[in-house]
């Protein structure tokens, strides 16, 4: 998974493509998609090899800005434990001596690159000029700001990781919230959610 971020830069001209037309493109050129394109896709080439993995998503709870709202991660089985990766930003949660799941993150998690989420390889570049709304407006240095440093990108994370749960086939599943307030900013992002124990999100 860490040589697979050496091959794509994050942006988003190439996410409209199949998982099948990715993975043609990448042996040609470097990719430029966002979060969940190349989670779609590292799913697909675990799958190749027998490895169970899913799509950990995450929601902030705080203002809604429209650009750091959530993020698509990967959760995948390492010696039969879910172990959350970020491809994205090429890193693993936990520490040299214990690896940190979904389920791990559901409560008080303060997230410090360097401490309890390691990084796996370089910051990941960005596309410029190729990570665009749907106007055509520019994002890569907005979106560049959260990934200069360990420091950025912890407080990136704590933005982003309000509340964190996983997608299982076509449902989505979030540990049960701990507020109201919680609860409903969850839904607004997925309608359709379910809220589960933690031990069914280490299942």
């Amino acid at each position: 998974m860490t040589d697979v971020g050496y091959i794509y830069l994050h942006g988003n001209k190439d996410n409209s493509l199949s998982v099948e037309e990715l993975e043609v493109a990448s042996l040609n050129r470097k990719l430029s998609v966002t979060c969940g394109t190349i989670v779609m896709l590292l799913i697909d080439l675990l799958s190749d090899f027998g490895i169970d993995a899913r799509q950990a998503l995450s929601v902030t709870l705080m203002e809604i800005n429209g650009l750091d709202d959530g993020h698509v991660m990967l959760e995948t089985k390492v010696d039969g434990k879910w172990v959350l990766f970020d491809p994205d930003s090429r890193t693993v949660f936990g520490d040299g001596d214990y690896l940190l799941g979904v389920a791990d993150l559901a409560s008080n998690f303060r997230p410090l690159v360097g401490v309890n989420i390691m990084q796996l390889g370089p910051l990941s570049s960005m596309d410029n000029s190729g990570f665009v709304d749907e106007n055509n407006v520019d994002l890569s240095f907005l979106e560049e700001k959260s990934r200069i440093s360990p420091e950025s990108l912890s407080n990136w994370y704590a933005r982003i990781l309000g509340a964190v749960g996983i997608q299982g086939g076509s449902a989505y599943m979030f540990p049960t919230a701990v507020s109201t307030i919680v609860e409903q900013r969850i839904r607004f992002f997925f309608p359709t959610v379910e809220f589960v124990s933690l031990e069914t999100l280490r299942e």
